[in-house]
């Protein structure tokens, strides 16, 4: 138990100065919301507001109050009674379970940290015990880089899988160019480079105090979908509104104006 406390000791204060060098010399950490909910307002309000209102896997057009818009996308929903395939939700493009998997706060470990239980006794779920006892883990979480706008439905059937390439064309969604099988999800051409460079930059701000694990392969794969989707001119003009709001954006994408 005590060589426990004392790894953990040396990981928090590992974590707290990545995130003081972090914040004076590269800005990753400016003034990234402090809540979830926030960072999900600024997302449809600030950065997805036209003409950037579009869902990031299929392009339908989305409103203010979130509801979606079918007529110019032809998606079709799984379950076309449910909630969840009618609303936008916002996407970690990097799941987060990456982002807090290695950590203590993450899984059956984080039974161990007493500031995550409730004042009943119960449990605190694994991403609301690291949003409360890891402040590098939270910046991630509400890093609007890393935030992207997508039907609740297949926010829902993404879960946690990594991006890849998928065999063969299925269309299980309608006309939208996004499949999904046990492992990965494959995005249509045009996103596979804005995928490529969130995670790049997700990487090289947060891999090594949040202890993010990727592959060598996967690694590679992100390298090259990057140089086969070039950066557009809505993925500039997302960058800006990000760097506008939070002080800092994704320099795979460009430099804050």
């Amino acid at each position: 138990m005590k060589q426990k406390s004392v790894g953990l000791f040396t990981i928090l204060l590992a974590t707290v100065a990545i995130g003081i060098i972090m914040s004076a010399s590269t800005g990753y950490a400016a003034d990234i919301p402090k809540s979830f909910p926030t960072s999900v307002k600024w997302m449809v309000e600030d950065i997805h507001k036209p003409p950037l209102n579009q869902t990031f896997y299929c392009g339908c057009a989305f409103k203010d109050n979130k509801s979606v818009d079918y007529s110019d996308c032809d998606y079709q929903p799984v379950n076309i009674n449910g909630t969840r395939a009618n609303r936008i939700e916002a996407e970690h493009a990097m799941p987060a379970v990456m982002l807090g998997g290695g950590l203590m706060c993450w899984g059956d470990t984080r039974k161990d940290i007493p500031a995550c239980y409730e004042s009943d006794g119960d449990l605190l779920s694994s991403r609301a015990c690291c949003e409360k006892t890891n402040m590098i883990y939270e910046r991630a979480q509400n890093d609007l880089v890393n935030l992207v706008p997508a039907i609740g439905e297949l926010n829902n059937l993404r879960s946690d899988k990594l991006f890849s390439n998928i065999h063969g064309e299925g269309r299980d969604f309608g006309s939208c160019d996004v499949e999904v099988n046990q492992e990965y999800v494959e995005v249509r051409d045009v996103m596979r480079g804005d995928v490529a460079r969130i995670f790049l930059y997700m990487l090289d701000a947060y891999s090594l105090p949040l202890d993010i694990v990727i592959s060598d392969k996967e690694l590679m794969h992100l390298y090259y979908w990057d140089l086969k989707d070039p950066v557009s001119d809505d993925e500039r003009l997302r960058n800006q509104r990000i760097c506008e709001k939070q002080g800092s954006g994704n320099h795979y994408v460009g430099e804050c104006e």
